[in-house]
């Protein structure tokens, strides 16, 4: 009898995320949205768990976001970091 096959998953945030909260320890348990300011016609690249239970979701418009979650903290994706984050 050969040995069971097991397969782990594991599911970890956009690396935008996780590069927002290296530069931002202080919004690791806030509504976190990636994307770029609030008043900027671009999508949310990412958005937090807290940020998601508001319905936030990626690709919606950063305008719409701000309505539908206005204490969300609205974080400009740092390439570098995120290049960083890629090596590792």
């Amino acid at each position: 009898m050969s040995p069971a096959l097991r397969v782990l998953c594991a599911r970890y945030p956009h690396l935008a995320l996780v590069a927002a909260w290296s530069n931002h320890p202080e919004l690791r348990h806030e509504p976190v949205v990636v994307g770029g300011a609030a008043e900027l016609r671009l999508p949310v690249l990412a958005a937090s768990a807290a940020a998601q239970a508001a319905g936030v979701r990626p690709g919606q418009p950063l305008r719409e976001v701000q309505q539908r979650c206005p204490a969300a903290a609205f974080v400009a994706a740092d390439e570098t970091a995120i290049a960083r984050l890629r090596e590792t």
